[in-house]
């Protein structure tokens, strides 16, 4: 921020909690803890999504009309090649398909054999993955949270750092994700979470609810005429 801006907050505390005239939100009201501590002066208008260009060889085709796991700890967590072998424990019986995007760092020769309904490589289309997806299992960055809720996919999140913990907290409180501990993971866990999360509604009913609050949040045409304003307000 001092870089580009020249400007430098005095503490961390003043820079998480630093609030302006307006101040335009990357979520939904519905979806921000503790929203009641938010003014008008806050602008919610969702999550963005950036077009990629995603030219890979996977078998997309593989997952039309299949029950489908997908398992993606994003591209910053080292050592998780013990965690995908977990997974390949849980769902080797699984009635369906299992992808897990391994991410670069991870060692795939250090990981199991895996049976035949499997799909594991380092780098996956996510949001088409996403689109054909029925449970997403994720670590809870915030990223991959706004695609699962894009497509309206319910979450099993195992939060490890960072603002994980307090989506995973807030995905729960709103039953649309179902949050295991990193420290007490293991197949029968991972297993009994899916379970729950394709067994009960109330996962899929609660994801969609989210959704629909981002549908429904301030469109950018509207923010740049409450900025607009605002600088007009200031120029008088």
């Amino acid at each position: 921020m001092k870089e580009t801006y020249g400007v430098a907050p005095k503490n961390l505390v003043q820079f998480m909690n630093n609030k302006g005239e307006l101040n335009v939100v990357y979520t939904s009201r519905y979806f921000q803890p503790e929203s009641d501590r938010f003014g008008d002066e806050c602008l919610f208008i969702g999550p963005s999504f950036p077009k990629r260009a995603e030219k890979t060889d996977f078998p997309i085709e593989q997952l039309k009309d299949e029950k489908v796991i997908y398992i993606s700890m994003g591209t910053v967590l080292d050592h998780t090649e013990d965690f995908f072998n977990l997974c390949i424990d849980a769902f080797s019986g699984f009635n369906g398909k299992v992808v897990i995007a391994a991410g670069e760092k991870a060692d795939l020769t250090k990981l199991k054999q895996a049976p035949e309904n499997f799909i594991i490589a380092p780098y996956v289309p996510q949001l088409e993955v996403l689109e054909q997806s029925d449970v997403f299992i994720t670590h809870g960055g915030m990223n991959s949270v706004n695609e699962g809720i894009h497509f309206s996919v319910p979450l099993v999140v195992m939060p490890h750092d960072k603002d994980q913990p307090m989506v995973a907290q807030r995905l729960s409180e709103l039953h649309a994700g179902y949050v295991i501990s990193k420290d007490e993971v293991h197949a029968q866990i991972l297993k009994q979470a899916v379970d729950e999360v394709l067994r009960n509604d109330q996962y899929t009913a609660g994801i969609k609810k989210i959704n629909q609050s981002f549908k429904e949040c301030m469109d950018m045409e509207e923010v740049m005429e409450r900025i607009d304003e605002l600088i007009r307000q200031k120029n008088k």
